[in-house]
């Protein structure tokens, strides 16, 4: 019976220290951003998207580090909207809008001179948004 017992108190400390063990790797590596939670997820009926709020660092080609906006795009926050009096330009395209390669204000969208509510002209009101159509298969 006391060797069942000291069995049974082992096991209990080697699971308990296993569990205690991959929790602090889980944090260590999400405090590295090592392995973080996916950016991905897929919308039943509608196919793969960005999962909006999510964080990334994109190291393949390039670098950058940053956080999707509230729609799941890689953009500055933006209101569903259109400004008062203002002009909404929509830039639709692949990689090179997402531009995962570059930080977020050398991106194609934004590196622009027409961004930040300033027209090329100077006039206030334009705002591009820059919207990833995903073609992974």
């Amino acid at each position: 019976m006391r060797r069942l017992r000291t069995l049974a108190i082992n096991l209990a400390l080697l699971a308990g220290s296993v569990l205690v063990t991959c929790l602090l790797a889980e944090v260590a590596l999400r405090v590295a951003r090592i392995n973080t939670p996916s950016t991905v997820e897929f919308v039943p009926g509608k196919g793969l998207r960005r999962v909006p709020g999510s964080t990334y660092v994109h190291t393949k080609e390039g670098h950058s580090s940053g956080r999707f906006n509230a729609h799941g795009f890689r953009d500055v926050e933006r209101d569903v909207k259109k400004p008062a009096g203002g002009y909404r330009i929509e830039i639709f395209g692949d990689s090179f809008v997402d531009a995962l390669q570059v930080e977020l204000p050398d991106s194609f969208p934004t590196a622009r001179k027409g961004d930040r509510g300033h027209g090329a002209d100077g006039r206030r009101g334009i705002e591009p948004r820059s919207i990833r159509v995903r073609h992974d298969r």
